[in-house]
């Protein structure tokens, strides 16, 4: 049969060229998480450029090397997580998965054929569970960030799923053309979805972090500093006081306020006031599932809120729920706590 694209086809292409685009929007955010995001989406467009070049038969005029594409979801969990986590870089432990799958891919000819076929059942199951696990990973690192990306990594979590559902349909034998269209269709809308979510996230689009270009705070002193003030900040609990202020973090770890503030805007990619209402929502979460008659007020004061509006306005800015609708939530999932 000769190499050819139908309607399908063209539309997918279309959608893997719509992906470049929006990478190169994300990117240019000169954000370094909203970079590796960018990375993500150009590796899924890549991919879905295979996968037209498979449905249409292309892929027996080209070089065999054009399958390392299949590869690709190996690098979309470490670039996912680290944009959730807000991070720097990537160490690269995170990258041997994908180094692992290049040389099984050149290795993989020499097989015999009987060997050949268990490998790739046994890279497919890796991939899969690769995938999951950074997903997941994901999730629970999502829950220290804002509802909006929690919303994310469940897609992350559907892109995860509809991959999973794709070779389920191969186990069982009943994959066919228009249900591998569909879970394509799927896996765009899901990675796609977190891309144009970021590209239109106002903390990315108009977030201006401070610059510290003459603080004299080196990379290793501010990752040392980093340490010291998260290991402060899970014993002392500062944040239970309403009144914290810049300088009471900064006198008791003996630095200045202007190394602590860069810290926290570079390493934890926020403000000081985020920073501190992250770690009072946390405390919230945890006094709010106790069994205890303690109203919201005072499970706000004890948190290290001031008043009940920034309590009620903060808490639904990280778990887009509303104090009461949380502990609604817990008491019915709960029913000895009440």
């Amino acid at each position: 049969m000769e190499p050819s694209f139908d309607h399908w086809t063209v539309i997918f292409l279309v959608v893997a060229l719509q992906g470049f685009v929006l990478s190169v929007g994300v990117y240019r955010r000169k954000r370094t998480e909203a970079r590796f995001l960018a990375y993500l989406i150009a590796a899924f467009s890549l991919i879905l450029v295979y996968y037209v070049i498979y449905w249409t038969g292309y892929f027996r005029t080209l070089p065999r090397a054009i399958a390392l594409l299949q590869g690709l979801p190996y690098c979309l969990g470490p670039l996912f997580f680290h944009y959730v986590k807000k991070q720097k870089t990537i160490s690269y432990g995170h990258w041997v998965p994908f180094a692992c799958y290049v040389v099984y891919f050149f290795a993989l000819p020499y097989f015999e054929a009987e060997v050949r076929t268990k490998a790739v059942q046994v890279q497919v199951i890796l991939q899969i569970t690769h995938l999951i696990v950074y997903a997941v990973l994901s999730l629970i690192q999502s829950e220290k960030r804002s509802a909006r990306m929690k919303s994310i990594a469940w897609c992350y979590l559907g892109y995860t799923l509809s991959f999973l559902a794709y070779f389920i349909m191969v186990w069982t034998r009943t994959l066919k053309l228009e249900y591998d269209y569909m879970v394509s269709f799927a896996a765009s809308f899901f990675i796609y979805f977190v891309g144009y979510s970021a590209f239109f996230d106002r903390s990315i689009l108009h977030s201006k972090q401070p610059r510290y270009d003459k603080s004299g705070l080196s990379e290793s002193a501010a990752s040392a500093l980093h340490r010291e003030l998260i290991q402060m900040m899970e014993h002392d609990k500062p944040y239970l006081e309403s009144d914290l202020k810049m300088t009471d973090l900064s006198n008791s770890l003996s630095q200045s306020p202007n190394h602590i503030s860069q810290v926290i805007n570079e390493l934890e990619s926020c403000n000081f006031s985020e920073f501190i209402n992250r770690y009072r929502v946390e405390e919230s979460k945890r006094l709010l599932q106790q069994k205890d008659d303690a109203t919201l007020i005072q499970i706000a004061y004890r948190a290290g809120f001031n008043n009940k509006v920034t309590f009620n306005n903060t808490f639904k800015k990280f778990t887009g729920l509303l104090p009461s609708e949380f502990r609604n939530a817990v008491l019915s999932q709960n029913p000895e706590l009440q």
